[in-house]
């Protein structure tokens, strides 16, 4: 995966915990200002969902950054990307079949008699909506929309202009226009992108569904500010609830946006609404991701090892190595070092089953400073004991040749053992120094790629960096 598929990869991640953030605050903001106008709580969704379009690309921005030397940029998470073009594509398929039915309407839609269009022109003037728009009664159409936005066009379903008073069915072109003259379909576009890009996080359907809410009640606001008859308005609305289906996505109508509410709140019945629910969402999502985040750690503690296969001959020398699992940027570093491993001399031939091992890099290294110490420190007990056994024969059995030789035996034997040892830990610290230090370079400077420059924790790693390429200096000026 590339540094730039990474950082969008880390993004998408990211954004679980940051969209939920986003949700939280947007709810505590509606509670706030549940008693302003629906304008105003239309303009905080709005604002709320461009900071969750934006999050994702300020992250990635911040994430990616050219490779350090020997660097590789993010570690990979081969399933995000995939899983998440596959969900956008799954997702693009409600739009594009919306826009197909929107253009089927328009398509079959015919122009009105006179006293409808000079309704409409009317209506507009009377708004300020100085957008030209036509409108069209279309047969197959269930309820009134607002389409389009370079050339709008108001569809009015057939059965409606039928069923309603002419002062109703000012009302409902009212409603439409009001949508026209904010430029609401465009509004509305951009909210179906969003939810295609970030389909797969609750939080950001819940702040769009919002912004449909608040959206029709702001067109209903100014219906009753052009028309002043909220009273017929509402009786409209009840005649469209039984009219009502659901409208094609990219469609703005009037029929929309919880109805029964709207009806409600234009006669005064209806508090200001505020759900519990996106606050119970928004916490789980981020106790959800409080979780996650310790699981992420663990996840690149693991993804900063490596796992090599050493295949031995008879003799126990290393005929070949493979990489059977790890991160590309630290491979090169886990074969040199299996390739440097200290070949252990055997009075036999090695079995079959002991002749392909794996070694996870960096705990391998551990491992063989563990057992070098616990084999100096057992002989160094051995000898110490030897030297007391030693003294107290001689002390104690001073004409004792026999026993003083077994005991001299003894103790020259043991010390010849941890001699053997301690070279071989000096041999084992010798070839482990140089690539143990390089790997300690190369996870710093890919923890660095990961994180905000000027934090605290950026500051941390740059000056561990700079200790461990110190440190890698000095050791590789020892191996020359």
């Amino acid at each position: 995966m590339t540094a730039i598929g990474q950082a969008v990869s880390a993004a998408l991640i990211q954004f679980v915990w940051q969209g939920a953030v986003v949700a939280m605050l947007l709810w505590v903001m509606l509670g706030v200002i549940a008693r302003r106008s629906a304008q105003a709580r239309y303009i905080a969704g709005c604002v709320a969902l461009a900071v969750m379009a934006l999050l994702p690309l300020i992250t990635a921005y911040f994430v990616y950054r050219p490779a350090a030397p020997g660097g590789n940029g993010l570690p990979t998470r081969d399933w995000t990307l995939p899983l998440w073009f596959a969900g956008v594509v799954l997702f693009s398929c409600r739009p594009i079949r919306s826009l197909a039915r929107i253009r089927m309407l328009r398509r079959k839609g015919i122009e009105p008699e006179a006293w409808i269009v000079e309704l409409g022109l009317s209506i507009a003037k009377r708004m300020e909506c100085t957008r030209a728009f036509r409108i069209l009664i279309c047969a197959i159409s269930e309820t009134p929309a607002a389409i389009g936005w370079l050339r709008p066009v108001i569809l009015l379903p057939a059965a409606t202009v039928a069923g309603l008073t002419v002062e109703q069915l000012e009302t409902l072109l009212a409603h439409e226009i009001a949508h026209i003259r904010r430029l609401d379909y465009v509004v509305n576009i951009l909210q179906v992108i969003v939810e295609t890009l970030l389909f797969y996080h609750p939080a950001v359907w819940w702040v769009s569904s919002r912004i449909r809410f608040e959206r029709e009640l702001c067109c209903d606001d100014e219906v009753v500010r052009a028309t002043g008859d909220a009273l017929g308005y509402a009786r409209a609305l009840t005649t469209l609830e039984r009219l009502r289906s659901a409208a094609p996505a990219p469609a703005l109508g009037s029929a929309g946006g919880a109805l029964a509410y709207r009806i409600r709140r234009l006669v005064g019945e209806a508090a200001p609404s505020r759900e519990l629910w996106p606050a119970v969402v928004a916490m789980a999502l981020s106790l959800m991701c409080v979780t996650c985040g310790f699981r992420w750690v663990h996840a690149q503690d693991s993804a900063d090892k490596v796992t090599v296969e050493v295949t031995r001959d008879e003799q126990g020398s290393i005929t070949g190595v493979k990489v059977l699992s790890g991160p590309e940027y630290l491979s090169p570093i886990a074969l040199m070092a299996a390739l440097q491993q200290p070949v252990q001399p055997h009075a036999m031939k090695l079995p079959p089953e002991q002749r392909v091992r794996t070694a996870t890099f960096p705990d391998i290294w551990g491992k063989m400073n563990d057992q070098q110490s616990t084999l100096t420190e057992f002989f160094g007990d051995e000898v110490a004991q030897a030297q007391k056994e030693l003294h107290d024969v001689e002390l104690n059995s001073p004409k004792d040749v026999q026993a003083i030789a077994t005991a001299r035996n003894k103790l020259v034997r043991f010390e010849r053992q941890r001699e053997l040892t301690n070279r071989a830990a000096a041999s084992i610290t010798a070839s482990i120094r140089t690539p143990a230090n390089m790997w300690r370079v190369q996870v710093l400077r890919h923890q660095l790629q990961g994180q905000l420059p000027g934090s605290e924790e950026y500051v941390k790693t740059q000056q561990a960096l700079a200790a461990a390429e110190k440190a890698l200096e000095e050791s590789s000026r020892y191996v020359r």
